[in-house]
């Protein structure tokens, strides 16, 4: 009866050792994943994501391809965007990131950096779902600004609207390009 407990209790330390080293290869890919990010190194990206990704935003389905990410990190690199990592924590499986997320956009409508809950499912090595939650923002005073600049926007030739809202690159350049435009007016 003994010898049984005493493997039980060995086949439940390894099992626990098992998960914990899971847990930490995990956790070393969610942060390179951060460096690789805000360095925007596509190779590096490449190699983190699935092809199939998925980024679910607030609830929403944003994109589900690695194209289409990489897109969103181009329209990132034009928007000045950073990520911090301030804690990490597991839950499910899952590695959970507490983050701020800043970029010229952010800064334009709140001034300030927003922090985000951020969940990463990472299967074979790669990140495989980013799922994001807002944790704060001061909504009223962002969407009075957003209000102001949508309807600057309505009555502004100069923007290309169809492109505008787009998560690439020239999506990106055409944001800035408001802003700018926007600051300027009189």
């Amino acid at each position: 009866m003994n010898l049984i407990k005493v493997i039980l209790a060995f086949a439940v330390l390894i099992l626990n050792s098992n998960c914990s080293s899971k847990q930490s290869e995990n956790e070393s890919i969610v942060r390179s994943y951060f460096k690789a990010y805000n360095q925007k190194d596509y190779v590096k990206l490449d190699v983190l994501l699935a092809d199939g990704i998925e980024v679910i935003d607030m609830g929403e389905p944003i994109l589900n391809t690695k194209k289409e990410f990489i897109d969103m990190v181009e329209w990132g690199e034009v928007q000045n965007a950073k990520n911090e990592i301030l804690e990490i924590s597991y839950a499910s499986g899952n590695i959970v990131v507490l983050e701020a997320q800043t970029n010229d956009r952010i800064k334009f409508f709140g001034g300030k950096p927003i922090k985000m809950t951020t969940v990463f499912t990472v299967q074979n090595n790669v990140i495989t779902i980013i799922k994001a939650e807002l944790l704060d923002a001061d909504q009223s005073e962002m969407s009075l600004k957003k209000n102001a600049f949508n309807k600057w926007l309505e009555s502004n030739d100069n923007i290309d609207k169809e492109v505008l809202h787009r998560l690439n690159k020239k999506g990106g350049l055409e944001f800035k390009k408001a802003i700018r435009l926007f600051k300027q007016r009189k």
